[in-house]
């Protein structure tokens, strides 16, 4: 019987350690997915070109939320709310916001997992930053709560708010 007790406690130990290493892979791949997707640029409207930093399942916002980041301060306590689950958390990007300025949009909680979100465009509106979003709902879900978000990184705007129009 105490033979049995301690194979158990030695199979849960290494089904534990295992289940760590594998959970430390995954958020490295995602990051290294993050820095893939920081190489890619697209063009969102006549004179607006954007290069998406992070595009994230599990954002931290229950409720859909829009910022406007021109320094490292904003940029950085928007990031601890983002890693306020995440051990390790994902890295600041060193932005130069003499030149640019980012965009966190939190799209709110989902009741499943799959949603993906693609800019379309990016125009200026009196002080309002115009954002068309592409909406890809899943085919197929998961049953997972999730809270999607993208950063974006536009040139330096003085614009002070932003409308999110879903297409």
């Amino acid at each position: 019987m105490k033979n049995k007790i301690k194979i158990a406690a030695a199979l849960l130990l290494i089904v534990t350690l295992f289940s760590c290493k594998t959970k430390e892979k995954c958020i490295q791949k995602d990051t290294k997915m993050t820095e893939k997707e920081s190489t890619q640029k697209g063009k969102a409207s006549a004179n607006t070109i954007y290069k998406v930093l992070l595009s994230e399942s599990h954002g931290g916002y229950k409720d859909a939320k829009q910022f406007i980041i021109n320094d490292n301060q904003s940029l950085s306590q928007v990031y601890m709310k983002l890693n306020m689950m995440r051990k390790p958390g994902i890295s600041v990007p060193k932005i130069d916001f003499d030149k640019n300025t980012v965009l966190a949009l939190f799209l709110g909680t989902k009741t499943a997992g799959g949603y993906t979100y693609e800019i379309t465009a990016i125009s200026t509106e009196n002080d309002a930053l115009l954002v068309n979003l592409k909406e890809e709902k899943p085919t197929i879900t998961t049953a997972v709560i999730t809270q999607p978000s993208l950063f974006v990184l536009i040139p330096k705007t003085t614009a002070k708010s932003i409308k999110l129009i879903l297409e």
